[in-house]
């Protein structure tokens, strides 16, 4: 009886694992980039990491010179400025730095490709996940019960 009970939990938290790995490979598998459409969801944000880091400023100027303008951008002063709240670019700068120090270490320059999916994973997906762990921790609050949970 004892060891049925052991075998059922373990089974339980095999489930539960194995649809946390089920929710991160959707997550991380589905990576819509198309470079022809020069996504202005995205575009601006790495724009703006990318001026933090390599330029020291929040105009966007240099990324629009190196890979093209989208349609969501500001001027002011002559100079271009992503027009998206600045968080998520806040917390891509670690992701960039870390796929140009890659790329500083195989040779090359990173492409906006694999900036984007860099940016994209730990800015947007990390924490995404993360926040999905402390919800059903929260939740177990309220609904006791796993399955609908």
């Amino acid at each position: 009886m004892r060891n049925e009970r052991r075998a059922a939990g373990a089974l339980r938290k095999l489930e539960r694992f194995g649809l946390a790995l089920a929710i991160g490979f959707l997550y991380l598998y589905s990576f819509p980039y198309f470079p022809g459409i020069h996504s202005a969801n995205e575009l601006p944000r790495i724009y703006l990491t990318r001026a933090m880091v390599e330029d020291g400023s929040f105009a966007i100027d240099s990324g629009i010179a190196k890979w093209g303008s989208t349609v969501d951008v500001s001027e002011y002063g002559g100079r271009h400025f992503s027009n998206k709240a600045p968080g998520s670019s806040f917390v891509a700068v670690p992701a960039y730095l870390a796929v140009k120090g890659v790329h500083a270490v195989v040779g090359g320059e990173p492409t906006l490709g694999e900036i984007m999916w860099s940016c994209r994973f730990f800015a947007g997906i990390v924490p995404t996940l993360l926040f999905l762990v402390l919800l059903s921790r929260f939740l177990t609050r309220f609904c006791p019960e796993e399955g609908p949970r």
